[in-house]
Order: C-alpha cells, then sequence, then structure tokens
C-alpha cells in the first residue's frame, strides 16, 4: 500500500509541477461552467439541469483524458525511467495501480470543482438530488474506465502524442458505437450497444443505479489494468 501511495504522490506532483494539469482545469472548468450556464437558462428546471450537464462532463472527459494518461508510461520510456521503476523493490501492479489512482485523483480534484454547480442550483431551486448523486458515481465509473483504456495503449509507444492519439480513438469507438449499433439488426445491434460507454452512462444521471452498468465498467477497468499488468511484466514495453 505505501508503494502504491508513493506512486500516487509522485504522479500528483508531477501533474502540477507541469502546465498540462492547469490548462486541463482549465478548459474542464471553463467550457464545462459554460455548458452549465447554458443548460440553467435553457431548461430553467433545476431538477433537469443536472442530467443534461453530467452527459456533458462525461464527453468533456473524454477529450481530456487522452492528454493526462498519454505521459503515464510513455515518457517513463522516453526517458528512461522505467527501467529504475521495474528494478525497483515494487511489483508491476503496484505500479499500475499507482499511475491509474494518482490519474483518477486528478480528476476527482477536477471533478470537485463543480460542486459549485450544486450550491447555484439549490439557491436557486429544489432539485432531486439522488440523480446527482448517482449522475457523480457514473462519472467516476465513466473516466476510471477512460483511464484504465489510456493507461494500456500509453505503454504501448514511447511516443506520447501517439500514445494520446490512440486513447482518443478508442474512447471514440466506445463513446459512438451504440449509435453505430442503430444501423445493424440484432443481436449485433445489442451487442454494441452494450459496448457503449454512453448507454452504461445514461442511467446514472437520471438517479438510476444499475448493477449491470456497474459491473460493465467495473470488468472495463479490471480488463484494461489487468493487461498493462502482464504487458509490464512481459518487460517488451521498455525497448
Amino acid at each position: 500500500m505505501n508503494n502504491i501511495l508513493s506512486i500516487i504522490k509522485k504522479e500528483i506532483n508531477h501533474y502540477f509541477a507541469s502546465f498540462v494539469a492547469y490548462v486541463v482545469l482549465f478548459v474542464f472548468l471553463f467550457v464545462g461552467g459554460y455548458y452549465f450556464y447554458i443548460y440553467v437558462f435553457e431548461v430553467r428546471d433545476a431538477a433537469r439541469v443536472m442530467p443534461f450537464f453530467l452527459n456533458f462532463m462525461g464527453f468533456l472527459a473524454f477529450l481530456l483524458t487522452p492528454f493526462i494518461t498519454m505521459r503515464l508510461f510513455s515518457e517513463e520510456k522516453k526517458t528512461g525511467t522505467i527501467e529504475l521503476l521495474l528494478t525497483s523493490p515494487i511489483t508491476e501492479t503496484q505500479i499500475i495501480l499507482g499511475k491509474f489512482f494518482g490519474a483518477l485523483l486528478l480528476f476527482l480534484i477536477y471533478t470537485s470543482f463543480t460542486l459549485y454547480y450544486l450550491i447555484i442550483l439549490f439557491i436557486f431551486g429544489r432539485p432531486d438530488i439522488g440523480p446527482i448523486i448517482t449522475g457523480y458515481i457514473g462519472f467516476i465509473l465513466l473516466e476510471s474506465a477512460y483511464i484504465a483504456i489510456g493507461i494500456l495503449l500509453s505503454l504501448t509507444t514511447k511516443n506520447q502524442i501517439v500514445s494520446g492519439i490512440l486513447t482518443l480513438i478508442a474512447l471514440l469507438v466506445f463513446w459512438i458505437i451504440g449509435w453505430i449499433g442503430n444501423y445493424f439488426g440484432r443481436p449485433m445491434q445489442d451487442i454494441l450497444q452494450y459496448l457503449s460507454f454512453l448507454k452504461h452512462f445514461e442511467d446514472f444521471t437520471k438517479g438510476i443505479i444499475d448493477s449491470k452498468h456497474v459491473i460493465f465498467y467495473l470488468t472495463v477497468i479490471g480488463f484494461n489494468l489487468f493487461l498493462s499488468v502482464r504487458l509490464l511484466e512481459s518487460r517488451e514495453t521498455v525497448k
């Protein structure tokens, strides 16, 4: 546990020592705040604002996650510091988990800044707290899945830009695959829609916590982290 915490601390310090974390934070809050303002004045219903906004947050996080995950291992490989990690008294699983929770903690910090939107809603309306809580739970699961995929793809290349592009493409596929499924008949339609991140996220914003959605996200997270550990253990990743 101490090894994982040390990596988390190292990652957070590294993020805030560079301009990337601040740029992502600015974009996340500026664009998110603008659309929240638009939703408030278009919807004019406090109970309906957050589902719209949380769906937008999921889309915005999909665009920004590659900027956070692209350096997690690509930079380590390029600078050669990954050799130090692999020869230190720390397991590959601890390395992956430390990187994962470090990136997730960064996004949780970002997300915490959006809580003032709730204050605004409760001042000017009476929103239902249930969908808000479940919406944030869904957002955390969604973002965790994004990060797990980003970590795996960051392990495949030394080039941060390539890593970011691969992650963006992969997340885009999982985001729109449900829409693609509409052009197919069953059972292919059901399979493609089940793989859609968006379809699984929508129920959370409506105040519904369905075990199938939770299991889906946990499976995506666990599968990608497992593959990341196996890839790191192979030592081929350092070449």
